[in-house]
This record gives C-alpha cells, sequence and structure tokens, in this order.
C-alpha cells in the first residue's frame, strides 16, 4: 500500500499520481516519420514505374539511395525515440490528482504534514 501523502495547495490525501514530462505524441511521431517517409516513397515509385510493394522491398533493399529513410534515418530516428522514451519514463514525477500541482506532497505523518492536516480539518469542520 502507497503512503498517503497531503497537498499543500489543495489538501488532498491520498497517493499522488505520476506523471512524465515531454509528450507521447513527439515519441509517436519519432518512431512514425521514418515509416511514413517510407510508404511515401513506395507511393510515388509505384505510380511513376509501376512497382508492386515486393518489387519495391527488393529494389530499396538492393539501392539504399533510392528511399534515403534506408540510408541509416531509421536507425537514426529509432534511437531518438528510444533516447526519448527513456527520459520520459526517468522523470516520472508526482502531481496531486485533485489540482494538478507538482512536487507539493508532505507525508501525513511528518509533523509539518500533521500540523497542516489539522489546520486544513479546523478550516472545513
Amino acid at each position: 500500500m502507497r503512503k498517503q501523502m497531503l497537498c499543500k495547495n489543495c489538501g488532498f490525501v491520498g497517493a499522488p499520481k505520476k506523471k512524465a514530462k515531454g509528450s507521447f505524441k513527439v515519441e509517436l511521431s519519432l518512431l512514425l516519420l521514418p515509416v511514413l517517409i517510407f510508404i511515401i516513397y513506395f507511393i510515388q515509385y509505384r505510380e511513376e514505374y509501376g512497382l508492386s510493394f515486393e518489387d519495391f522491398l527488393i529494389l530499396a533493399s538492393c539501392d539504399p539511395n533510392i528511399v534515403p529513410v534506408l540510408d541509416g534515418s531509421f536507425a537514426l530516428f529509432w534511437t531518438m525515440a528510444l533516447i526519448y522514451a527513456i527520459w520520459r519514463f526517468m522523470t516520472k514525477r508526482p502531481i496531486c490528482p485533485s489540482c494538478g500541482a507538482e512536487n507539493c506532497f508532505l507525508p501525513v505523518d511528518s509533523p509539518i504534514g500533521r500540523s497542516l492536516l489539522q489546520t486544513i480539518e479546523k478550516q472545513v469542520g
């Protein structure tokens, strides 16, 4: 069971939520951008030369200059996405589920927490 915490901003008592810094949309974009570029090149070559997807893959694997994302950009974008995902995972921080404030918690059983909780209860009650 998680320790009961007290939010200094709104008086919420309970377990804080964890929120990662950054944006999931950025992470997803870093993963999907090379795939999107690959699809755009496939559509362009299909319309220009009438290639099937299998033929396009064979052509692209034989000559990586045909599709620029195969020259290392996939690895670059996915490495950046992996680094970004690790950074997001490592920078999770507690937020108050009630008011959304960051790093505002005190343990309920600490002297300051008990004093603040008594003050809040006197104001409310």
